[in-house]
């Protein structure tokens, strides 16, 4: 994210993208004001969305997202 503003960069381009890698995410610089890298973050996202399978129960109509489960919340009383 913001690629244009490289004097006030905190991470290194290289340990950001050994670290995407490590845990299999995408890693792109972009800049939302300059337009850059924007359609090229979404392109490789939507390559990455599972396909669905036409033999599978919904007719190959989609698939069903869901949320992980989220610890319980803890309350001081």
């Amino acid at each position: 994210n913001k690629c244009d503003l490289i004097d006030v960069r905190e991470v290194m381009e290289r340990d950001a993208k050994d670290y995407a890698d490590s845990i299999h995410a995408i890693f792109v610089e972009t800049s939302a004001k300059n337009a850059i890298n924007i359609n090229e973050l979404f392109i490789e996202i939507s390559r990455r969305i599972p396909s669905t399978d036409a033999n599978l129960p919904s007719g190959g109509k989609g698939f069903k997202l869901r949320r992980q489960p989220s610890e319980p919340k803890r309350s001081c009383c």
